[in-house]
């Protein structure tokens, strides 16, 4: 009895085909984006325009690996293949 109790709860439980990964990847990515205006802010106010734009550069690349990873390798895949001819 208490088990079919605990098994009803258990499927109200967000899963992996819930949107758990989805929700992962999207909170992922504003933490990104929240590290990178502190660092972005902490580099303007210190007047380094280099490293200013360097950690633009580099948030934004992981922005959109965490995003959509699986594009991203496969993109990255086919720049190979053009410069090595597959």
């Amino acid at each position: 009895m208490l088990f079919n109790h605990i098994i009803a709860l258990a499927d109200d439980l967000p899963g992996l085909d819930n949107g758990l990964v989805d929700w992962a990847k999207e909170q992922g990515g504003l933490f990104i984006v929240c590290i990178v205006v502190l660092v972005a802010g902490f580099y303007l106010v210190k007047q380094s325009i280099g490293k200013l734009i360097g950690t633009i550069v580099i948030g934004a690349i992981v922005f959109t690996v965490v995003g959509r990873p699986e594009h991203t390798f496969e993109q990255i895949g086919n720049i190979f293949e053009k410069f090595l001819g597959g």
